[in-house]
């Protein structure tokens, strides 16, 4: 993955490189130099990427759900 690549699908899920950084555990810095230079974007954030994505799709999905009364337990 290339770091534009990265930088739009963080902009896509709305999600900065910062608060990225805090998600993973993993200092700001680090995530910043991702892409630069010889610093390749680790394998693993595009997994992690779209599981994110997925998992706020069902969050927004329940509170919709919720709202709209056809759902009312909490999952």
């Amino acid at each position: 993955m290339s770091n534009e690549e990265f930088e739009k699908r963080l902009k896509k899920i709305n999600l900065t490189k910062k608060e990225f950084a805090k998600q993973v555990n993993m200092s700001y810095g680090g995530v910043v130099n991702w892409g630069r230079s010889s610093q390749n974007i680790p394998s693993w954030v595009d997994s992690w990427l779209q599981l994110y994505e997925c998992c706020m799709k069902y969050t927004q999905m329940k509170e919709t759900l919720k709202e709209s009364g056809i759902c009312s337990q909490s999952a």
